[in-house]
């Protein structure tokens, strides 16, 4: 009945919207990364002998020269956004480059681009230039933004580190020999079989409390700790690559999105 009553106060709820500029600030910069990962991505699309997997064969694949124009409004777009700048206009611009990239061709379909398309429209649908930018600054904006916007974030969380959770639910990747060839820490081949079996139970299991714990104000703390510590690791101790990067920024500005307070007054309460 809490859940339901929740659901029927949705639009009238409110938050705070420092978090959620802090928020904005981390998707911004997860797009300026993500945008060298895409040009790279585009210019070997151009590439004549690379088999092409169109999404839709309408959709035009983009020259060399017009990779560069993309990849510099991408930039101007996410330093907009970033910094909190026309972010109405900056978020639009971003959710199209964005989908472009993503209908144009199956072989550019990537999980973390697609998240940040997500957070992308609903921090610009949050109003998250509201806070902590040079909009806010210069309008003097207060007060509070709508929340739905902020929840379903907050619900994007446990969404992707519970599927990741269960999508390790299986013989070959609790056996550790995923991880065995994932870590890329000198001498790990050494180990027995059962250490990799418990990094694996720990990995399911950390993802499995991340899913659930930014929901308990008393566990929240310890799940932006831990959170914190695991995307570390796994930069640490893995061949880091942009996505990567990409993946634990993103998930580190929803973290923030938890400690801001949320109610259905002008200004917001406790969350």
């Amino acid at each position: 009945m809490q859940a339901v009553e929740t659901l029927k106060r949705l639009p009238d709820l409110r938050a705070d919207p420092i978090p959620v500029g802090l928020a904005r600030i981390g998707v911004g910069v997860a797009a300026i990364i993500e945008a060298f990962e895409v040009r790279s991505e585009l210019n070997q699309l151009a590439d004549p002998d690379l088999l092409k997997l169109p999404r839709l064969e309408a959709l035009p694949a983009l020259s060399p020269a017009w990779v560069n124009i993309f990849l510099g409004v991408w930039l101007a777009a996410a330093l907009a956004f970033c910094f909190g700048v026309r972010v109405r206009v900056a978020g639009p611009v971003l959710l199209g480059l964005m989908t472009y990239v993503l209908v144009l061709d199956y072989q550019l379909y990537s999980n973390h681009l697609y998240l940040l398309t997500i957070l992308t429209l609903l921090l610009t649908l949050a109003d998250s230039a509201a806070g902590l930018s040079l909009e806010s600054r210069r309008r003097n904006r207060v007060g509070s933004i709508p929340a739905w916007p902020v929840i379903l974030m907050r619900i994007q969380l446990s969404l992707v580190y519970g599927f990741a959770a269960a999508a390790k639910l299986n013989l070959v990747y609790l056996s550790g020999l995923v991880l065995r060839v994932q870590l890329q820490v000198p001498g790990i081949d050494a180990l027995p079989a059962w250490v990799f079996t418990l990094l694996a139970l720990a990995s399911v299991g950390t993802e499995a409390f991340l899913a659930v714990a930014f929901w308990n104000r008393r566990l929240r703390p310890l799940a932006f700790f831990v959170g914190i510590g695991f995307h570390l690791t796994i930069l640490i101790t893995m061949r880091v690559v942009p996505d990567l990067i990409t993946f634990a920024i993103l998930m580190a500005s929803v973290y923030v999105t938890f400690f801001g307070s949320v109610d259905s007054g002008a200004r917001a309460g406790q969350g």
